[in-house]
């Protein structure tokens, strides 16, 4: 969804003194903000990289780690779907250290 439109998610939990920044912050359109923080899914931090999305396993019994491509164009979306899948083998290779967010 453009930015204009989002909502700051703070994937370091503000009423827990998480820092508003870069680093520690995703966008989110106001459902999945709120769908994120119901449990639906996990935010996933990745040092030096975009938050990816964790699903349930009844929703991703394979539990690979996803980006929304809703509002890309065809090559960004084709992007970022590698650049997921990059991940996911890395971290299953025991190669990536990630911090899976609570709700």
């Amino acid at each position: 969804m453009p930015a204009e439109r989002c909502e700051l998610d703070h994937l370091d939990a503000w009423e827990k003194g998480g820092n508003t920044d870069i680093e520690s912050a995703a966008l989110g359109c106001m459902i999945h903000h709120i769908g994120r923080h119901c449990g639906l899914f996990h935010a996933v931090k990745i040092p030096g990289c975009r938050p990816m999305a964790l699903l349930s396993k009844e929703l991703d019994p394979q539990q690979k780690l996803r980006v929304n491509t809703y509002w890309m164009t065809p090559q960004e979306a084709l992007a970022a779907d590698a650049l997921a899948e990059r991940m996911t083998a890395k971290w299953r290779a025991g190669e990536l250290d990630i911090e899976i967010v609570e709700p």
